[in-house]
């Protein structure tokens, strides 16, 4: 009941939001305020609403796609969380790679997982864009996080959702996680429903109706592996089964972490969750530690993201696992493929 009335109360504020995010996208329609074009595909991976929707995951999995069909890929990052403010080139030089406060955590993991991608961090999307393109001579151009920066043109647009969220009664920020209001999804080339391989009908249909030309595709979350921190070593998840482990994490949707978790079967997991890019400094790392002999617990466990974050801080912990998880994208890559032109062989 609280939670509603503080809804309520905060109903205008998304009001105003909302109008002005829409004058925004008319002037962008009407080319009012214009988006700078470049001479190589771009492709857009954004959200509707604030985080949680499996970005990352599917943004290293299309690049690593791209990249199979011989593209250099350029991903373009504004590198949320991080404290430098120029331009940085996380890959191919990685000179910030030990410290995501150059980089943040997302872009850092990004260049790890895609070895030989092109990848820049700028809250300017369209210089990172000419930094990729004229300096590294990229032929496509992955934005993450791009749907709402429209400065920079793109050639397919790509929106994600959370498929177990329901959307018939989103709201825009800050009653609610929608950053503009649901038609926004009608500027949309494709919508990725992700995590979810059983979408209900009752959301397909909700997305029809809002954005019936907006073809839908699902891209389910897979369990990669589990490995050790301190050494890489991949263990099997039937180890986690009948243990007791603290899981942590500091990522967008938690419970969906959690869920994965409770997935494995463990004795009992305790939870703890801190803000989304979560910097961990020693004394977190300290009282983690103390928490895990308190409740006796067998492992620590967290997310790849989380891990980047950690490693600035506690390279070696003992007992502590990653869990690496991926979306399957293979219902979407035909239609991806199909509107990206294969790189000329020179």
């Amino acid at each position: 009941m609280k939670r509603l009335a503080f809804k309520i109360l905060l109903y205008p504020f998304s009001l105003l939001y909302a109008g002005v995010m829409s004058l925004r996208n008319w002037m962008f329609d009407r080319e009012i305020l214009r988006a700078t074009a470049f001479p190589v595909p771009v492709i857009s991976v954004g959200n509707i609403t604030v985080g949680g929707t499996g970005k990352t995951p599917f943004v290293i999995t299309l690049t690593q796609l791209l990249m199979q069909n011989g593209h250099r890929v350029g991903v373009l990052s504004r590198g949320y969380g991080r404290k430098s403010k120029t331009q940085e080139i996380v890959a191919p030089t990685e000179r910030s790679s030990m410290n995501p406060d150059f980089s943040g955590d997302e872009p850092l993991l990004i260049a790890r997982k895609c070895p030989g991608a092109v990848v820049i961090v700028d809250a300017d999307r369209v210089k990172a864009a000419e930094t990729a393109v004229r300096r590294f001579s990229c032929s496509v151009l992955v934005a993450d996080d791009a749907f709402q920066h429209r400065f920079l043109r793109r050639n397919l647009d790509i929106v994600l959702w959370d498929g177990f969220d329901a959307p018939q009664h989103s709201a825009v920020i800050p009653a609610g996680r929608l950053r503009e209001k649901m038609s926004g999804i009608r500027r949309a080339s494709m919508l990725v429903l992700t995590k979810n391989n059983d979408v209900p009908e009752s959301s397909r249909k909700f997305f029809r109706k809002i954005a019936p030309n907006v073809p839908q595709f699902v891209a389910p979350l897979t369990i990669r592996k589990v490995y050790r921190f301190d050494n890489q070593a991949e263990i099997d998840q039937l180890n986690l089964k009948d243990k007791t482990v603290l899981a942590f994490c500091g990522i967008g949707n938690p419970e969906r972490f959690f869920q994965t978790i409770d997935s494995f079967h463990p004795r009992a997991t305790i939870r703890r969750s801190f803000g989304d890019h979560f910097r961990y400094q020693s004394v977190t790392v300290a009282a983690l530690l103390e928490q895990f002999e308190r409740e006796q617990c067998d492992y620590l466990i967290t997310t790849e993201k989380d891990a980047v974050n950690l490693a600035a801080v506690s390279p070696k912990i003992p007992n502590l696992l990653i869990l690496e998880i991926g979306l399957d994208i293979k219902d979407a890559a035909p239609e991806i493929l199909s509107r990206i032109p294969t790189p000329k062989i020179v």
